[in-house]
């Protein structure tokens, strides 16, 4: 059984997939890290070469290869959700959790990394906007969802754990 941990930039994916390896001993695969590796450039300069559907072929094309093992946790990016063909790779291949982040928490998060290059320099009536168009399609993906905001990290990754036991 893999576990996806999808979910709006600056929901904590990295940070609880980073505990869940700890006390998994899964591999951890960070599906952004992967992509910037086979790609040879960061993801801003993939977005500015290629344009977002150029990064998307390559996210699904990464993301077919992390899901090909077993037993990994894998971080995805926050936009991995957007192509039917990875929504349905994820219910296919894993067991996908959503986590659930405000809007207001994820701009704090993400407010000026310009490794984000859907959401730097946004507004936050603009993060509103963009993650309500994701919204759907995180629902569709996810096999269930933990709301982050007044949860820490080790909380959130015991209740991931709890689910994954059942």
């Amino acid at each position: 059984m893999n576990v996806v941990l999808v979910g709006f930039m600056g929901a904590g994916k990295s940070t609880v997939a980073a505990l869940l390896q700890k006390k998994t001993g899964w591999p951890l695969i960070e599906l952004d890290e992967e992509i910037v590796r086979a790609e040879g450039r960061s993801i801003p300069e993939i977005f500015r070469e290629d344009g977002e559907e150029g990064f998307r072929r390559v996210e699904t094309r990464e993301l077919k290869k992390a899901l090909s093992g077993e037993n990994a946790i894998i971080s995805g990016g926050g936009g991995v959700v957007l192509k039917e063909e990875n929504r349905r790779l994820l219910k296919e291949r894993a067991v996908c959790v959503r986590l659930l982040v405000s809007p207001e928490t994820a701009f704090l998060r993400i407010n000026g990394d310009a490794n984000r290059p859907n959401a730097s320099g946004k507004s936050l009536a603009e993060i509103v906007k963009l993650m309500e168009s994701r919204e759907a399609y995180y629902k569709a993906a996810a096999t269930f969802t933990v709301d982050t905001d007044e949860k820490t990290p080790e909380e959130t990754a015991r209740e991931i754990l709890n689910y994954m036991q059942k």
